[in-house]
């Protein structure tokens, strides 16, 4: 399956281009970010456009698997989208990649694929057949789990994927965005308002695993300015 295919739909404006610049700096050139057991695989960045604009590519990527001994196994590129290494899924033995691009006035991780170490075809997750998407997400140490903040139209909660199993299920709401001190917007705190409306990778204090298998997030009466002192932590057991 093309990238192109996986990707329709994904592709339809621009969001804020402060958030694109800033996130952007995250995707190394060439540089491995998934380890496997017998393989590794890299993201290249092949083009960025000199001043992002809306209704317009944002440029392309291209994903690289290797063996350790640096034998190329596939190598695949995408347009108007960025790639991003989620992790490696050690019981699955397989690489999780993701898409992100813009759907309507938003940036989202809009796909996540499996990449074998042997190269071959990239297959779509749960994530992709159930038309998911999310503006957050964190994986496992081992990858078995990719948390996420996100929905089918829009932020409908906090989910995980079992790469495992290749399920997704709702946990509960999701935790808020984080607070832009010197950011000023006049619609009401929240994901997808001018507040957080691009994928971005939340805090370690807000979401983390504790193990492979629970999950801690962080709740309070936060605003777009700054995080409450008081919190309410809730474990989730995968």
């Amino acid at each position: 399956m093309s990238f192109s295919t996986l990707k329709t739909g994904l592709c339809a404006g621009l969001a804020c281009l402060l958030s694109l610049s800033a996130h952007r700096a995250a995707a190394a050139e060439g540089k491995v970010c998934s380890e496997g057991k017998t393989s590794r695989l890299a993201v290249e960045i092949v083009s960025r456009p000199r001043i992002p604009r809306h209704d317009q590519n944002i440029g392309k990527d291209a994903l690289v698997l290797t063996t350790k001994e640096g034998k190329e196994l596939l190598r695949e590129s995408v347009d108007d989208a960025y790639l991003h290494c989620l992790g490696f899924s050690e019981n699955g033995g397989r690489h999780l990649l993701g898409i992100e691009g813009e759907r309507g006035a938003w940036m989202v991780l809009g796909a996540i694929l499996y990449v074998a170490e042997t190269g071959g075809p990239l297959v779509p997750s749960a994530f992709d057949r159930e038309d998911f998407l999310a503006l957050a997400s964190l994986t496992s140490p081992k990858g078995r789990y990719v948390a996420f903040v996100g929905g089918h139209q829009g932020i409908e909660g906090l989910f995980v994927l079992d790469t495992q199993t290749d399920r997704i299920r709702r946990l509960g709401k999701p935790p808020a965005p984080p607070p832009t001190p010197d950011w000023t917007c006049e619609e009401a705190f929240g994901w997808g308002s001018c507040w957080s409306d691009a994928y971005i990778t939340l805090e370690p204090q807000i979401l983390r695993f504790q193990s492979e298998d629970v999950l801690v997030v962080s709740y309070g009466k936060d605003t777009g300015h700054h995080r409450a002192k008081q919190r309410t932590v809730r474990r989730f057991r995968l």
